[in-house]
């Protein structure tokens, strides 16, 4: 076998070995977030009320349960009060891309609070969820269960 020949060969195994080597590494690292739950603060809304009510104001937080193929996101709100509430309760198709992004294929216009959502690009960092906003704001996902 010619020696040009042989190097290709040796290319083509190597480069295939590399692609299988990514995809292992890929759903490795998808293996620690299944079956558990992150929690994150995304957001607040303060609203005007005519008399002098300090329940008025609302944290918003998203909650992400994740299976092999489906991720179950809640929207909650809990009050300055401590009252919470879920807002939307839905249920979306996920994927770990190469780059280590969680990219749930969610729907904006599903959420009672979009602006909140919107932009918002997850990252596995080290066995830890992490939520980047529009890339500059970093939001530390806590794990649940």
């Amino acid at each position: 076998m010619p020696l040009s020949k042989a190097l290709a060969l040796l290319l083509i195994v190597l480069s295939t070995m590399t692609i299988f080597s990514q995809e292992k590494n890929t759903q490795d690292t998808a293996i620690t977030i299944i079956n558990k739950t992150f929690i994150a603060k995304i957001g607040s809304v303060c609203e005007e009320t005519p008399d002098d009510n300090p329940c008025a104001g609302y944290e918003i937080f998203l909650e992400l349960n994740f299976t092999k193929k489906n991720s179950a996101v809640l929207e909650k709100e809990i009050s300055s009060c401590d009252k919470e509430s879920i807002r939307e309760k839905l249920n979306y198709k996920w994927e770990l891309l190469p780059n280590t992004e969680v990219k749930i294929h969610w729907d904006l216009e599903d959420f009672s609070y979009p602006e909140f959502v919107s932009g918002l690009t997850l990252k596995l960092e080290k066995e830890t969820l992490v939520g980047y906003k529009k890339y500059t704001e970093r939001i530390l996902f806590k794990q649940l269960k």
